[in-house]
């Protein structure tokens, strides 16, 4: 198998000042043409479905659970509106991913790209500039913000793309980052998917999927693009109004766990002050200082026997205990007065 991409190569630094005052101008003139494609579960309160004209005038494409179709066969008088049913017995938002990709590259072949968006996305920002070019970022509409994403991915990339990472990332607006994390809003190339399987989604129950998503694309030469020009704002969990399977504790702890066990040493630990404990981040080229390494890969040897075999399980109680003393070890590492501190800042 080939190695990895050169860690070095992670921006292109593409002179955006013209395009983005462009955008600024003309962005009520951009709306997605791709599909937009939607995992949903139990048509909860609080999501963008009661308002998809929010999102697109052209196609979108729920995917659900088939026990829920009487929940949703409402929006089937929207005759842009298309619901996919998934016939399984799991209830998992990551295996829901990488079902949705599978389908999408094998079954619906005529569909060139396609953007997957959480069903709670609520808002979206626009980098701007301000008289003496300093650079700030306005609110603009959902759907306008989703066609400058498609428009932006069919110019530089064929593979995946998104927007800004982080909040403050939209500040840095006018560069282009390849190789840099984004999350819950992705426009994804269906025939790259296709042929590079290895970069969907992972089919697993609990994961922190789209960490480890990066981690697989740089480790199979496949690069991605953040357009930090743009953020999308999704509900976070101190706001949904609805019951989150993905979200409750066990599954966070499983989810960074997993996400460990697969990253390894590559993992970048950071500090979430969404979540208030310990998170994981794929960064290229990041290695972890021996010295954490060698301490969160003890811990994992005596409480997870044969961790490094992604293929087994381990009881609530183990996933637990493990993540209490990766946060007791972890914790005075960090830097609490910043947000996402890393454990790289502490060793600088």
């Amino acid at each position: 198998m080939a190695g990895p991409i050169s860690s070095h190569i992670l921006f292109i630094y593409t002179d955006m000042i013209d395009e983005i005052t462009y955008l600024n101008e003309h962005y009520t003139e951009f709306e997605p043409k791709c599909p937009i494609v939607i995992p949903s579960y139990q048509n909860r309160e609080g999501t963008i479905l009661k308002d998809l004209k929010s999102l697109t005038n052209n196609k979108v494409i729920l995917f659900i659970y088939d026990i829920d179709y009487d929940n949703y066969k409402q929006y089937l008088e929207n005759p842009n509106v298309e619901i996919v049913t998934i016939k399984e017995k799991w209830r998992s938002i990551q295996r829901k991913r990488h079902w949705i990709q599978v389908y999408l590259a094998n079954e619906r072949p005529e569909i060139e790209n396609y953007i997957m968006a959480d069903d709670d996305i609520r808002k979206a920002k626009l980098t701007c500039y301000k008289e003496d070019l300093s650079i700030t970022s306005k609110y603009i509409p959902i759907k306008n913000a989703l066609g400058i994403l498609e428009h932006l991915h069919k110019k530089y990339s064929n593979t995946v793309s998104g927007g800004a990472g982080e909040n403050t990332g939209i500040l840095s607006g006018k560069v282009v980052h390849k190789n840099k994390y984004f999350y819950q809003v992705f426009c994804f190339n269906n025939k790259w998917l296709k042929d590079h399987p290895q970069c969907m989604f992972r089919d697993m129950q609990n994961v922190s999927e789209d960490n480890v998503l990066w981690y697989d694309c740089y480790n199979n030469n496949q690069p991605y693009y953040a357009f930090e020009c743009l953020y999308f704002e999704c509900n976070n969990q101190r706001v949904k109004t609805y019951n989150s399977i993905a979200s409750t504790p066990i599954n966070r702890i499983r989810n960074d766990i997993n996400a460990l066990r697969i990253m390894k040493h590559n993992t970048k630990l950071h500090w979430s002050k969404e979540w208030n404990c310990w998170a994981v981040r794929f960064v290229p080229g990041f290695t972890q200082t021996p010295i954490i390494w060698d301490k969160v890969k003890s811990i994992l040897d005596t409480n997870l026997p044969n961790w490094q075999d992604i293929n087994n399980n381990y009881t609530e109680d183990e996933f637990t205990k493990t993540f209490n003393l990766l946060s007791d070890y972890l914790k005075p590492l960090f830097n609490e007065d910043k947000n996402d501190s890393t454990l790289e800042e502490f060793f600088m």
